[in-house]
């Protein structure tokens, strides 16, 4: 929630918070602060003022009208502070939406789950989801939880995106390498075989 002791004026007479780098005009922050009370967004309630709570709390999109949670830049908005989850709120309109959703999964590891199951699958999508979060694989398809490229970015930005790569690639020894480099850990999800390997113990980071 929003310190208001941090909050100051500015010369222009907008303020701005540490936590929120655009300056805000003062009659969106004191909107904010009368919604916060009553725990409610209304149909009413200025398009600035959600954007402002749902960036501080995801979890308000919930309380959100259809209109809000069909609105791209207020769901995208709630996404950072739920790992999106936020979009469990959203319309199946924006869920449906690849170009929507090639933004939404940069913003929360869980946001491609929430995608549907074409989307899933589409590799420009995961791929834009596990280089940001790896472990994002774990939501992708079954055909690309297989492809090694694919694999080896997520991997490659989280080493436990092993454990959600198929057995061949578990038994891969270029994915289980990369894998181990980023997270030693990760070693665990290999396949027996490499596990002993002398190749991947010397990569492994423990």
């Amino acid at each position: 929630m929003l310190d208001w002791q941090s909050v100051y004026s500015a010369s222009d007479g907008s303020v701005t918070d540490p936590d929120m780098p655009d300056l805000v005009p003062v009659p969106v922050l004191d909107e904010a602060k009368t919604v916060q009370r009553r725990s409610e967004i209304l149909p009413t309630t200025p398009r600035e003022t959600v954007h402002v709570l749902v960036q501080q709390d995801g979890r308000r999109l919930s309380a959100a009208s259809y209109a809000f949670q069909s609105d791209p830049e207020i769901v995208l908005a709630a996404l950072p502070t739920t790992s999106g989850d936020a979009l469990e709120f959203a319309s199946d309109t924006l869920l449906e939406d690849r170009g929507f959703m090639l933004r939404a999964v940069t913003q929360g590891q869980n946001a491609l789950f929430y995608a549907s199951e074409e989307l899933r699958g589409d590799y420009d999508l995961v791929l834009a989801a596990v280089q940001h979060f790896g472990c994002a694989l774990e939501f992708a398809s079954y055909d690309l939880q297989a492809n090694k490229e694919l694999v080896l970015f997520a991997v490659g930005q989280d080493g436990m995106a092993l454990r959600h790569a198929s057995e061949d690639l578990q038994a891969d020894h270029e994915t289980v390498v990369t894998a181990v480099q980023q997270c030693g850990v990760a070693i665990a999800f290999a396949a027996d075989e490499l596990r002993k390997d002398p190749s991947i113990m010397k990569a492994c980071k423990l």
